[in-house]
């Protein structure tokens, strides 16, 4: 949110099991322009800002970009699922 957006936006999710949790940002080419989160993560809500940035600082133009979440559930006892699983959104950058 908001989407779409020209200087920043949030993106939120709701994790049911703690894991390890992958943010990347993408080009429509498939190029990797940012790794937004990168580590454990307790069950709960995720929001994590992005400035439409790039990895070394710089702005990124207009358009749009996919963000792809990856999601390792923790390996603990009673855990409903240990599956490695994707979620995948566009947004658009209108500057």
């Amino acid at each position: 949110f908001p989407n779409p957006f020209s200087h920043s936006t949030e993106i939120r999710c709701e994790i049911q099991h703690a894991g390890y949790l992958t943010l990347n940002i993408y080009d429509v080419m498939g190029n990797h322009i940012v790794t937004l989160y990168d580590g454990m993560h307790n069950a709960g809500m995720l929001s994590v800002n992005w400035n439409a940035r790039d990895k070394r600082g710089q702005d990124v133009s207009s358009g749009s970009y996919l963000y792809e979440l990856t999601v390792r559930p923790g390996q603990l006892a009673g855990a409903p699922t240990f599956d490695t699983y994707s979620l995948r959104n566009i947004m658009v950058i209108v500057k």
